[in-house]
């Protein structure tokens, strides 16, 4: 009985201290753990913070390839930080990050309207700001798409409108689809190798178009409600015949 009462008390002993080490064990594992973790998020750290001053100085020399690289590289890190937009120097670089992405915008927006003329020449140059303004992110790329519209349009705006002194008759509507049918040729010969095609610039003309174009005929149409001008059924018919050619165009 006393043999058998040491095995037992000598196996308790042991179930203790096997306890004992293994949870000295899992404690060095979770120490180097936390120490691999450290120095992983220390690294990313550095790298996010190398990064940024490399973006600052791509935006100071206008080196939008490199800046494009630069903020691709950025936004990567950036995702490892998530969590730690609470820390204050990490909502730091997040802030600094976003106001060169902001200066560079700008600075990709005015050289666009102040060379826009000259846009069909030195394509890398207007290639390369596209990468940039891609890596900004959708924000950007609707900031410029919105300008470029805007900027093809106006002409076609200012010509067609009802209110002109000599403005394009109804029965001349044609005038307006043949107006964009060039825009879009000039389109695919000036710009189509500068923006990507997925950023849909032509299809952003064509939507404009039309809803400018609506808001004008209707005006028309309202004038002839009231009276201002008479418009014939046979010219109706005929306009409606070009518009819905034209749509079955833009379809195609």
């Amino acid at each position: 009985i006393d043999l058998i009462n040491t095995i037992k008390q000598n196996s308790d002993t042991n179930e203790s201290t096997v306890k004992l080490i293994c949870n000295d064990i899992k404690n060095l594992d979770n120490a180097r753990n936390n120490i691999t973790t450290t120095i992983s998020s220390l690294t990313k750290l550095i790298m996010l913070i190398t990064g940024i001053e490399k973006l600052e100085l791509f935006v100071k020399e206008k080196l939008y390839k490199e800046a494009a690289n630069a903020i691709a590289a950025s936004n990567d890190i950036m995702d490892y930080f998530k969590d730690y937009r609470h820390v204050t120097q990490v909502n730091s670089l997040y802030q600094k990050k976003d106001s060169l992405c902001s200066m560079l915008l700008g600075l990709i927006l005015d050289e666009f309207k102040n060379n826009i003329q000259l846009l069909p020449h030195n394509s890398e140059r207007w290639y390369d700001a596209c990468l940039a303004i891609n890596a900004i992110g959708d924000n950007a790329i609707i900031s410029l798409k919105t300008w470029f519209t805007q900027y093809k349009l106006n002409p076609y705006e200012t010509l067609f409108d009802p209110k002109n002194e000599n403005p394009v008759e109804f029965n001349e509507t044609y005038r307006r689809f043949e107006w964009i049918k060039r825009c879009l040729k000039e389109y695919d010969k000036s710009y189509d190798d500068i923006f990507p095609p997925s950023w849909g610039f032509k299809s952003q003309l064509c939507q404009e178009f039309c809803r400018i174009t609506k808001l004008h005929l209707n005006e028309i149409l309202m004038m002839n409600l009231e009276g201002v001008k008479k418009i014939e059924v046979e010219i109706l018919v005929k306009v409606l015949n070009n518009t819905i050619e034209f749509e079955q165009n833009l379809n195609e």
